[in-house]
């Protein structure tokens, strides 16, 4: 027959608390309740057990907190080697392509008068397939550095932003008769100026170059507050983008434009404004319909800081 447990240690608590001593019997209640605890509670398992399973959990996130670190480092090295790509993309591979623009360009102008129409065409597509290597090799400069800047973020006002665009783009602004109107006052929020800047550079410059024919170029562009973020649209009243093509558009090199219009470009614009938008841990998406416009709408979590900033700058922009 087993002999029941029985806790010695708790005995001898129980015998002082009593003011008894170590070799008196226990009251018979006393003991009997003994008996039961000693028999339905062993305190020196349940801490042997105790200790095994927080050495056990202490072993386990010391494994995973190194298995994360090897992750890290491995993850700073890929990024370090991808910026050497960036860097060589930006530098070496477009070193070439220049010298062959360059050259072709003096060629074009010693030969000028002596070249049949069929030479100059020749010449034409030499220069125009390098401008748009060019685009392309920037285009992916610009994919690939999201993610990767080293500078510190700012806060960024999006009002000045959208001036610095207008300045870039107001040959085609000017060619296409384009008007640009902002409805109301954007907002600050804290990235990279010119993550801002290739976001609408893209979305806008698409909106004039995909326009429709006869019809000046009108893109109005709002902002609302929506739950704990700011929403951003863009709205065009250009080409708009085929229904089939809707699901690829924001694909890496994915060309959007009607079938009736090819226009040249390197189909990452909206590829760079999706991976922008996916590193603010926003959302980006767009509403078309063909030959009546196209929205684009992001958004911006607003932290505190944010909102509060936005605030201050709208009023004080709304007192002026």
């Amino acid at each position: 027959m087993n002999k029941k447990p029985y806790n010695k240690l708790l005995e001898k608590q129980l015998k002082r608390a009593l003011k008894g001593k170590d070799k008196d019997t226990l009251p018979e209640e006393v003991s009997k309740l003994l008996s039961s605890v000693s028999a339905s509670y062993d305190h020196f398992e349940r801490d042997r057990k105790l200790l095994e399973r927080a050495m056990h959990l202490s072993s386990e996130e010391i494994r995973k907190s190194y298995e994360q670190k090897l992750v890290q480092i491995e993850l700073e090295q890929s990024n370090e080697y991808l910026q050497q790509f960036v860097s060589i993309a930006s530098h070496d591979l477009k070193a070439p392509l220049r010298t062959v623009s360059s050259f072709t360009q003096l060629l074009n102008r010693q030969l000028k008068g002596s070249l049949n129409e069929e030479s100059s065409e020749y010449m034409d597509f030499i220069l125009s397939g390098v401008k748009n290597m060019q685009n392309l090799l920037d285009d992916l400069t610009s994919f690939a550095k999201i993610g990767l800047e080293r500078e510190e973020a700012e806060m960024v006002d999006f009002n000045t932003i959208l001036e610095t665009v207008q300045r870039n783009l107001s040959f085609s602004i000017e060619e296409s008769k384009a008007s640009i109107i902002l409805e109301n006052p954007l907002p600050l929020f804290k990235t990279h100026p010119y993550q801002v800047i290739q976001i609408f550079q893209n979305i806008i410059g698409n909106a004039l170059k995909f326009r429709r024919d006869g019809v000046a170029p009108k893109i109005v562009i709002r902002c609302k507050k929506i739950a704990n973020a700011q929403q951003i649209s863009i709205s065009d009243n250009g080409m708009g983008i085929e229904q089939q093509q809707h699901s690829k558009a924001f694909e890496a090199f994915a060309r959007l434009s009607s079938s009736q219009h090819k226009i040249a470009g390197s189909g990452l614009g909206l590829s760079i404004c999706k991976k922008i938008v996916d590193t603010w841990q926003g959302r980006i998406w767009f509403e078309s319909e063909l030959n009546k416009g196209t929205t684009f709408f992001f958004t911006l979590p607003c932290s505190k800081e944010t909102q509060q900033k936005t605030d201050t700058s709208i009023s004080q922009e709304q007192s002026s």
